[in-house]
């Protein structure tokens, strides 16, 4: 099937009248298809459950207020400064945010949207990047792969209001962008643009593609002739990108040193809890996230990370300088990470682009070139771990539980039939199997074998990831504890009925208690000095009768 699709595409262009219209057509078949695609994952039902995550409660709370006060300079939650935002992630989303809400209401469509639309254009410069390195159907794959990773929709991603999409996508469209400055010795706006972009939605995650493109300069003695007009370029950006944050710390100085000791106790550890904050703990964490978040994927990456490079080592040059800067990019993201001690399971999603075009190569190249023992070897071992490994996607909801809260460990798979076999050893026994069926197969001399071994490892794979991508829509529609009884307290206000208060809430998000309500109720915290720090309990009483306080009279309260 996608075999066929360079053909196809080419096809277009012999068509009657063809010439650059059936080039331009061919073109934009494979963003067409991906669209189509992305519309009833990422988009459909969007609305239609509860806040999921904290950050999309505070982003979308932020949004509102700045809409209602008309103030596009102050970040605040439900009358609570929001201090580390106002430096870290603004101002760019809430302002965009903010003019949904003005021109659609508040609601968690508006919330949403934008984490969307993003998820598509990222898919979009995916496919763009994977056919810029190495060629359409390669990037149709790529492109295929992002969107059907569990991780990338739900966790996080598409289908919750965060930032992540958004991250996902100027990160890909930098590295293009990088690629084509280059080569044409150019073209430094655009890319500096995306870096501003990238500089605006979270200030420390910059570094990430200053990183992975001052190492390429470094590494290719062709590209330093650009060198200067691309620091040029970023020197005449600088002051502009700058703005916000140099004015809201000359307007809020002792606000920015505390901020800035934030985000140094964040960086070093000394703010963290728990496992994972050494170098080789937060190693496994993300491993473990990623062997999730991407399955199945996941289990090809190393393979074709590897088979890719050793390819384009040996390949020419704009080839060879392409994959590097996929790479050092790459390099740079999860090194970035591993190097800062706060951790969090979405950090690493902007690992999935780069990591999808290297998928996406490998999965095109199957279908073209015969292949080596090793390669075979590959294969099995990739199938033999996706049966042997189970990790489901029916089974959890992920609009009830957020990102945090997913264990995101994938356990090894029992047979009724074999109880007492040890699944190491079954995924040995099945992965010789498939080796020698795969052997046998290419003993038989086929002029067809690349293509089919190509389309079953396509199928298994892309099968499998959309399989698990379209499952947790089963759970459209959820309305969690804290939305429900959101709805029970306007109900009865609507209808004049009393509410009986203080009463408390079952555990949840503190941001996103405050989200429900913060605006009609006063919150008491208290948290269980036996349990963890976590363990928190959160109690609402009607503004003004709060235990401590006088009486208030609120015009429209309680």
């Amino acid at each position: 099937m996608a075999g066929g699709l360079d053909r196809d595409l080419s096809g277009l262009q012999r068509l009657p009248g063809g010439g650059k219209l059936g080039e331009r057509l061919g073109e934009l078949l494979p963003q067409l298809l991906l669209v189509l695609l992305a519309l009833p994952l990422v988009v459909w039902g969007l609305g239609s459950y509860s806040v999921v995550n904290g950050d999309e409660a505070i982003y979308h709370g932020i949004a509102e207020s700045m809409a209602r006060s008309g103030n596009a300079f102050v970040l605040e939650l439900r009358g609570q400064p929001r201090l580390y935002d106002t430096w870290m992630n603004a101002p760019i989303q809430y302002w965009a945010r903010s003019l949904l809400i003005s021109l659609f209401g508040s609601s968690a469509w508006t919330m949403r949207i934008l984490s969307a639309l993003f998820a598509i254009a990222a898919v979009l410069a995916t496919q763009r990047l994977g056919s810029y390195v190495a060629d359409r159907r390669s990037g149709f794959f790529a492109g295929l792969a992002l969107l059907t990773t569990l991780h990338f929709v739900y966790l996080h991603g598409a289908r919750t209001g965060e930032l992540e999409p958004a991250l996902l996508f100027f990160f890909a469209v930098a590295a293009l962008l990088f690629m084509i400055g280059v080569e044409r010795g150019g073209g430094w706006w655009a890319h500096h643009l995306c870096l501003f972009a990238l500089f605006s939605l979270k200030l420390p995650i910059v570094i990430i593609p200053l990183a992975a493109e001052l190492a390429f300069f470094a590494l290719c003695p062709r590209a330093r002739e650009h060198f200067g007009a691309w620091v040029k370029t970023g020197c005449v950006l600088l002051p502009f990108g700058l703005a916000w944050h140099l004015g809201q710390t000359l307007l809020r100085w002792d606000e920015f040193t505390a901020v800035i000791a934030d985000m140094r106790a964040n960086a070093s550890g000394s703010s963290q809890q728990g496992p994972g904050a050494s170098f080789y703990g937060l190693a496994g964490y993300y491993a473990r996230t990623v062997l999730f978040g991407a399955f199945p994927y996941s289990l090809a990456y190393p393979v074709a990370l590897l088979a890719v490079l050793w390819r384009s080592e040996r390949g020419l040059a704009p080839e060879r300088d392409r994959w590097r800067i996929c790479a050092l990019y790459l390099l740079a993201i999860v090194g970035f990470f591993l190097c800062v001690s706060q951790h969090y399971r979405w950090y690493i999603m902007p690992a999935y682009p780069f990591l999808s075009v290297f998928l996406g190569a490998w999965l095109s190249r199957l279908f073209d070139e015969r292949p080596r023992a090793l390669t075979l070897g590959a294969v099995a071992l990739v199938a033999s771990l996706a049966f042997w490994l189970r990790a489901g996607g029916a089974e959890y909801n992920p609009f009830a539980k957020a990102a945090v809260g997913i264990s995101m460990w994938t356990p090894w798979r029992s047979l009724a039939a074999l109880p007492d076999l040890d699944p190491r050893l079954g995924v040995v026994l099945l992965a010789l199997a498939l080796a020698g069926l795969l052997f046998g197969l290419r003993a038989l001399g086929s002029e067809r074998f690349p293509s089919i071994i190509g389309a079953i490892v396509a199928a298994l794979l892309l099968g499998f990831g959309t399989l698990r991508v379209v499952q947790p829509l089963a759970y459209l529609g959820y309305e969690s504890e804290l939305s429900k009884i959101r709805r029970d307290l306007a109900e009865r206000r609507e209808a004049g009925r009393p509410i009986a208060h203080p009463f408390d809430l079952p555990k949840a998000n503190h941001f996103i208690v405050l989200y429900y309500f913060a605006e009609d109720f006063d919150i008491s915290m208290q948290r269980n000095p036996s349990a963890s720090p976590l363990d928190v309990t959160y109690r609402l009483h009607a503004k003004g009768t709060r235990p401590g306080r006088a009486p208030q009279r609120r015009a429209g309260g309680l």
